[in-house]
């Protein structure tokens, strides 16, 4: 592939993965600047805001402990024994370390489980095990309603009853040290779909030898691993399969929250610790305590940056903080001023409007590029703390609803708003069914849609969906527009043009999706001598298109085989690669040479082709040292094959960069003498590069 397209396909990824942050970090589609408009109400309330005070609630570690009861049962009632279930903890009040960890429990006899001696708090809880697929809780037996257990002091809960579907699928694999040792009772989790979209299993761990197994959706996937001393990181595959896991030794920062006047410390700060760069693993935090101190851990090297908030306050570390692997860096101080409040409702549109009980909000001030997400309390009032001055436009949420197109914009001045009101209304719905032209159901399909034409500056619209058993799906609270709806799944083929419905205001429109039959490209990677290559990226890229890329990445097993199914019929390169940009030569080739092996795909059918390459069985060993010639034990070795087209750059130092949070190959840890060791090289000419997280 050219650089020009390589470029496209970047830019295409690069935007996918901002969408999904935006959506994953802050609970909606689309996240975009908005001007004044008619529907929202404000209030300033009188007098300035005060100090950095913390409005103290109950702690629930003090308050009457509760429990959570359920069944697991199959789609014929029956019950199901041994069934794992696990349930999330979330609050305000509670310290980090005790809703870190999920708790579970695995079903008797009866299928019956019970988890006690719970703390007040909110909930999410999900079951899996061998051979279903894992389901979450929702009130109503809904997935469109809330997933949220709200545990009251003393509450014992019942009725948290699951039914399991069967089709569930095996990933396994190990959980290892960067440094190549296995790391036993690491804990696993897993959710369905590229991004995460799909129904999460509940966690488990390793064995002694770091080897987990756990039952999931087939289809793509997202594992997410941690432990003890370790950093968290997460990988991307296919189910059924296997996904190993490497796990970086836990960095971490600690520091004391200080009022920015008089230095005094500040009790009851929520602290957030955010890499400076884009990660799929999310922040940690803590609560600071009488004293002002904070501790955060499970951090892999890099540089950070500390926040803190209180009702009334905000502050951030003055530029970033590096840290080390296996670093623990203290002293970090954060400096609290003076900050606002925005309180509001949502309310949904009507005579009279009624309340939102489970409304989100969050704003954004687009000159400062800041964003503040706001805390729905159990009577439905949001509030958002430590809001700096500015101009804010709100963004919010109410499930089965829509939000307006445009707020009035929220002017932020050193007094609190309050008393705001944000109308939601009666969304449109596309929904109906997909099916092949035998009309056979096609579960766990993504469906996406979003609006096209119309106004380019008008809000973009986006939802999506996951299919049900029988091929059912609902696309909800849309606004009235044309929208293309595009799919993805292994079960057939999308039309060229992908679909498109007219969808009026509020209404439901119903839109039954027929894919096209395709064939399939079944192969194998050898090296010349016949070994198998496994875990390299396997694409088949339509010789008629331009531009290309892979939304459901397949990848070689152990044994070197590969199947790619649902493949629209025509011509097609079929190619191995290790990354991005490097694509894996046949022996004796050079990068002037094409690539890959030609397949032409026909309806119904399955090709086979066997892709010959390099061996991928060089090695380099080396050392790193610092200027005085001693050893460096925590720098981290990329390596990036030169390439020998004619003109091509000199170096292919850029190539051992990666892309961070998209690269497929791991860089090597060096050992405490500053050793290290990299395998899996094709042969020729290779640039290294050693580098610290965060600099250096």
């Amino acid at each position: 592939m050219t650089t020009r397209k390589w470029l496209g396909v970047a830019v295409g990824v690069l935007v996918i993965a901002i969408v999904v942050f935006l959506w994953r970090r802050h609970g909606a589609d689309d996240r975009t600047d908005d001007t004044a408009g008619p529907t929202s109400t404000a209030k300033v309330a009188p007098g300035g805001s005060v100090g950095h005070e913390v409005v103290k609630k109950p702690d629930p570690q003090k308050q009457p402990r509760g429990s959570i009861a359920g069944t697991v049962r199959d789609e014929a009632k029956a019950p199901l024994a041994g069934i794992r279930v696990c349930i999330d903890p979330w609050s305000n009040e509670l310290p980090e370390e005790l809703q870190r960890d999920p708790i579970c429990k695995v079903s008797d006899a009866q299928g019956a489980f019970k988890f006690e001696q719970l703390f007040a708090a909110n909930y999410a809880a999900k079951a899996g095990g061998k051979p279903y697929r894992p389901v979450t809780w929702h009130q109503d037996d809904s997935r469109f309603k809330s997933s949220t257990i709200k545990l009251k002091p003393g509450e014992a809960r019942t009725g948290i009853d699951f039914v399991m579907r069967a089709g569930g699928a095996e990933i396994h694999g190990t959980v290892s040290d960067i440094s190549g040792g296995p790391i036993a009772h690491a804990q696993i989790r897993a959710t369905g779909g590229r991004w995460g979209q799909g129904d999460g299993a509940p966690m488990i761990e390793t064995d002694d030898k770091g080897v987990y197994s756990l039952w999931v959706s087939p289809g793509a996937v997202r594992v997410q691993a941690s432990a003890d001393g370790y950093a968290g990181t997460s990988e991307m595959g296919r189910a059924p399969g296997k996904i190993d896991l490497l796990l970086t030794p836990e960095s971490g920062l600690s520091g004391i929250v200080i009022d920015a006047v008089s230095g005094k410390p500040i009790e009851g700060a929520k602290v957030s610790v955010e890499s400076t760069q884009w990660s799929w693993d999310g922040r940690e935090g803590d609560k600071s305590d009488a004293e002002g101190k904070f501790k955060v851990h499970r951090l892999p090297p890099g540089r950070y940056v500390a926040s803190a908030r209180t009702d009334h306050g905000y502050g951030r570390t003055e530029g970033s903080i590096l840290v080390g692997l296996g670093q623990q860096v203290d002293g970090v101080v954060v400096k609290l001023f003076p900050a606002s409040r925005i309180v509001g409702k949502v309310m949904i549109e009507g005579t009279p409007p009624k309340l939102c009980v489970e409304g989100s909000a969050w704003f954004r001030d687009e000159v400062h590029d800041r964003w503040v997400t706001a805390i729905t309390e159990d009577d439905g009032t949001i509030h958002a703390d430590g809001v700096l001055a500015g101009t804010y436009t709100a963004q919010v949420n109410c499930d089965g609803y829509r939000a307006k197109d445009k707020y009035p914009p929220i002017v932020v001045e050193g007094k609190d708003i309050v008393d705001q009101t944000w109308l939601v209304e009666a969304g449109s719905m596309v929904r109906g069914k997909l099916t092949t032209k035998t009309g056979t159901p096609i579960a766990d399909a993504q469906i996406s849609a979003r609006n096209t034409g119309g106004d380019v500056r008008a809000k973009m619209a986006w939802a999506g969906d996951r299919t049900q058993a029988d091929g059912s799906y609902e696309l909800r609270d849309l606004k009235a527009a044309t929208y293309k709806l595009s799919i993805e799944t292994d079960k057939g083929v999308a039309p060229r043009e992908d679909y498109q419905v007219v969808v009026p205001d509020a209404t439901t429109v119903t839109k039954d999706l027929v894919v096209e039959d395709g064939g399939s490209i079944k192969g194998t990677v050898v090296d010349s001598q016949g070994a198998p290559v496994d875990d390299v990226t396997v694409d088949a890229r339509a010789l008629s298109e331009r531009m290309w890329w892979n939304n459901n990445p397949i990848k070689s097993s152990e044994d070197g085989s590969f199947l790619i199914e649902s493949v629209r019929a025509g011509d097609y390169r079929v190619l191995a690669r290790r990354s991005w940009s490097d694509e894996l030569r046949k022996p004796g080739t050079t990068d002037d040479a094409e690539q890959g092996e030609k397949v032409t795909v026909v309806v119904g059918k399955t090709v086979t082709v066997k892709l010959v390459v390099e061996a991928q069985t060089g090695v380099i060993k080396g050392t790193v040292v610092d200027a005085t010639g001693g050893p460096i034990s925590d720098a981290f070795i990329s390596a990036s094959r030169e390439s020998d087209a004619a003109g091509a750059n000199q170096s292919s130092a850029q190539g051992t960069r990666g892309w961070g949070w998209g690269d497929e190959d791991k860089p090597v840890l060096t050992s405490t003498d500053g050793a290290f060791t990299i395998t899996k090289l094709a042969p020729g000419k290779h640039t290294l590069r050693a580098y610290r997280k965060g600099g250096g």
